[in-house]
């Protein structure tokens, strides 16, 4: 889950059964994700059923990932997960959008076109400042791929002249 600006608590439950040990069979593990996808245990076999995550830099760990492990040899039936939930302030996103998308542009080789695109807000969170946005043309053909940075105030953002 994630991206997070801010992580802030885990909840589970585990429907409780009379013919196995749930605290001594089941447990959780809270996985930090980096931005690069490395990932690490950050807590292994927790059995609370409420933790505070905030001790966890959401700048380091954006995303986070739970993993859940049953074993009882005895038993023939898994333990019933009722509910596994992380609480987060999530983060701005956006998309990049082609203005008028009927438009199919086809182009070859050294010719130059212009392309309106429009970023738009994806999140319901605001984007504070201004961004910067990386996007990549690839021709299909030579496999050639051209890079773009732009920065700007998030207020006024359009693309004139790709």
């Amino acid at each position: 889950m994630g991206p997070a600006s801010n992580w802030e608590r885990f909840f589970q439950h585990v429907n409780a059964r009379n013919w196995i040990n749930e605290e001594d069979n089941t447990y959780f593990d809270i996985i930090g994700v980096k931005a690069d996808g490395q990932e690490e245990v950050i807590l292994a076999q927790v059995l609370d059923q409420e933790m505070d995550l905030n001790f966890i830099n959401s700048t380091t760990y954006p995303y986070l990932r739970l993993r859940y492990a049953m074993d009882d040899p005895e038993s023939t039936a898994p333990a019933q997960l009722d509910r596994w939930q992380v609480n987060y302030s999530g983060v701005p996103e956006g998309a990049l959008i082609v203005k008028n998308s009927r438009d199919q542009l086809s182009l070859k080789e050294g010719e130059q076109a212009t392309v309106d695109l429009i970023f738009k807000n994806v999140s319901k969170y605001n984007f504070l400042d201004s961004i910067q946005v990386d996007w990549k043309w690839t021709n299909l053909n030579s496999k050639k791929v051209e890079s773009f940075t732009k920065v700007s105030h998030i207020k006024s953002w359009r693309i004139h002249g790709v």
